[in-house]
């Protein structure tokens, strides 16, 4: 769990070492990307990258939430909330299919929620609100609480910038409905 962390953290795949040392690597990254080669007299631009990061224990889950913002450059900033479940009796981390089967239709049941929640009747209208439905399917980007679980779209996911992020709640009580039928 903790070198995965360290991997979605510094957002470098496969990676194995201590956290120091992945600081270490993800700064080298963005110096290399951001960075452009400039002459010895002029000022480099201003970039900003934040990133923070939340675990919390659910029953038996790890919860871990990694937020991230950063500017480097053009018409706005960008950000993004990640959500990883950890199982902590077995260490793997938890996907869609450990939660809903086929037959619970969890896409359409997604898609339900935002044509309620956008005031749309069908996806011309969703699309009207700016969302791309072609793209509108559950996502692994959820968090497992004791109320409930969020799927979570960051921005472009599904739909345009302006949109924001995008959550779709399915509370407890609901999810009780959705696994008994």
């Amino acid at each position: 769990i903790e070198q995965a962390n360290i991997g979605y953290f510094f957002e470098l795949e496969e990676f194995s070492g201590t956290p120091t040392e992945a600081a270490d690597s993800a700064l080298h990254e963005i110096a290399r990307e951001c960075l452009p080669d400039l002459p010895e007299r002029a000022e480099a631009p201003t970039y900003e990258i934040a990133v923070e990061s939340q675990g919390t224990v659910v029953d038996t889950l790890l919860t871990y939430v990694i937020v991230r913002s950063s500017y480097l450059g053009g018409a706005h900033g960008s950000y993004a909330t990640n959500y990883h479940n950890y199982s902590l009796r077995d260490g793997y981390e938890l996907c869609t299919a450990d939660l809903f089967t086929p037959e619970q239709e969890i896409d359409r049941r997604i898609r339900l929620k935002l044509l309620e929640q956008y005031d749309a009747t069908d996806d011309e209208g969703l699309a009207a609100a700016g969302f791309f439905p072609d793209y509108i399917t559950a996502t692994e980007n959820f968090l497992v609480t004791p109320y409930g679980i969020p799927f979570h779209y960051n921005p472009y996911e599904i739909g345009c910038y302006a949109l924001g992020a995008v959550e779709v709640e399915f509370p407890t009580s609901e999810l009780n409905e959705v696994r008994a039928r």
